[in-house]
């Protein structure tokens, strides 16, 4: 059965949106089937459609949302550039490039003249 009734007030999910796409606000303004709702003459799936909260709780949770100070700390703790974590790997000779091998060409090649 639909859960939504004509006259609620919906979050309406927008064409392919992403994790944080913002949902617009609608109004639902007919039932097509259980699985079907129409918000501002439109049909949407129920899975695309969010009721929206109380009003005053509404309004309080946006607030909050939108004013909530944004912290970004990591915590990397000192740092001592002087240490060498692995004392038993020489220095910088295994960074220095990378292994080489010698591979065969490819059979289709044989037919080729290559340097």
């Amino acid at each position: 059965m639909n859960p939504y009734k004509v006259g609620d007030s919906v979050f309406v999910k927008p064409a392919n949106a992403r994790c944080f796409t913002p949902w617009g606000e609608g109004k639902v303004t007919g039932i097509i089937a259980n699985t079907v709702v129409e918000v501002n003459s439109r049909n949407r799936h129920i899975s695309d459609v969010r009721r929206v909260p109380m009003e005053p709780l509404r309004e309080a949770t946006t607030r909050e949302y939108h004013s909530r100070p944004v912290e970004l700390v990591a915590d990397v703790g000192e740092v001592n550039e002087d240490v060498d974590e692995n004392p038993d790997l020489p220095g910088d000779e295994q960074h220095d490039e990378r292994p080489v091998r010698d591979r065969a060409p490819p059979r289709w090649l044989a037919d080729f003249l290559v340097d």
